[in-house]
C-alpha cells in the first residue's frame, strides 16, 4: 500500500489533558478515535480531488490506524490499496511522460484546518463523557 504520512504538533496541552485522566487507555482510546475521525476528513479531501478515470485509484484511499512505538503518538495514515493505488504517486508527482495531477497535497492542505478541529471537538466531547 502506497502511504502519504504528514505529523501534526502543537497538541502538547492536549496531552497534558489526557494524561489527566490517569487511566493510559481511556486517553488511548480518546486519541485514537479524534484521530481517526479527523483522517477520515483527509480521505474525503483527497477523494474528491482524486484524478478519475475508471474510478479506482478513487475508492482506493482509505485511512489507516497503526500502532506507535511511543505511548504519547497515535499514527494515522492516508494510503491507496492496490493495485489502482500502486500509481497514485506517479499522479501526483507526474513522470517525464506526464504532467503532475497533484491531488494528495490539495486534499491535505484542503482538509486540515477541518481535521484539527474535530480532533479539538472529538476530545472535548470525549472528556465530557468521561467527566460524567
Amino acid at each position: 500500500m502506497t502511504t502519504v504520512s504528514y505529523r501534526l504538533r502543537g497538541f502538547e496541552g492536549l496531552n497534558e489533558r489526557l494524561r489527566k485522566l490517569g487511566d493510559g487507555r481511556t486517553a488511548g482510546k480518546i486519541g485514537g478515535k479524534a484521530t481517526l475521525e479527523a483522517i477520515k476528513i483527509l480521505v474525503a479531501e483527497i477523494k474528491t480531488r482524486t484524478p478519475v478515470d475508471t474510478g479506482g485509484l478513487q475508492k482506493s484511499v482509505v485511512a489507516i490506524r497503526r500502532r506507535s512505538s511511543s505511548r504519547n503518538e497515535v499514527v494515522a495514515q492516508v494510503g491507496f490499496r492496490r493495485p489502482a493505488g500502486s500509481h497514485a504517486h506517479l499522479l501526483e508527482f507526474g513522470t517525464v511522460k506526464m504532467k503532475a495531477q497533484p491531488f494528495i497535497r490539495p486534499g491535505f492542505d484542503a482538509g486540515k484546518d477541518g481535521a484539527v478541529a474535530r480532533i479539538g471537538y472529538v476530545v472535548d466531547q470525549e472528556l465530557k463523557k468521561e467527566g460524567k
